[in-house]
């Protein structure tokens, strides 16, 4: 793993308080109730950011797989512009409508009734049919 990212301090001689770790990242002696053990190695909540920083080429690609969701709604989706969406959803929509409808299936029929609905669900389809006659 390349995660190696404390040095261990030298420890001293003298006894630590009761209830009371080192710190192998920092050196700080904190209370061992805010310590966590990863990796054989002792962490204090400070140092526990860039500890488990030192990981992201271990575990990126599965943190990212199992978040999905929130990495492509959240992080990548605001990135992109309202028209790349677009773009990008109808040409998704346009292939799986496409091979819905090859298959000639329920799939077909439901994509036809779902359109429909939309269209007479939508405010302004009167108005839209009014003009095209």
């Amino acid at each position: 793993m390349t995660g190696l990212f404390c040095q261990e301090e030298p420890t001293y001689l003298k006894k630590l308080p009761a209830g009371c770790v080192r710190c192998d990242c920092c050196g700080e002696v904190v209370a061992a109730n805010t310590t966590v053990t990863l990796d054989d190695t002792v962490v204090c909540e400070d140092c526990l950011a860039d500890f488990c920083k030192s990981y992201i080429e271990d575990f990126g690609d599965e943190y990212i797989a199992a978040h999905r969701k929130e990495f492509c709604l959240e992080w990548i989706l605001p990135s992109y512009s309202e028209d790349d969406i677009v773009r990008a959803v109808l040409a998704d929509y346009e292939r799986t409508r496409k091979l819905d409808i090859q298959a000639g299936g329920y799939g077909a029929e439901y994509i036809k009734k779902n359109e429909q609905e939309f269209c007479l669900e939508s405010g302004d389809w009167q108005d839209f049919v009014k003009g095209r006659l």
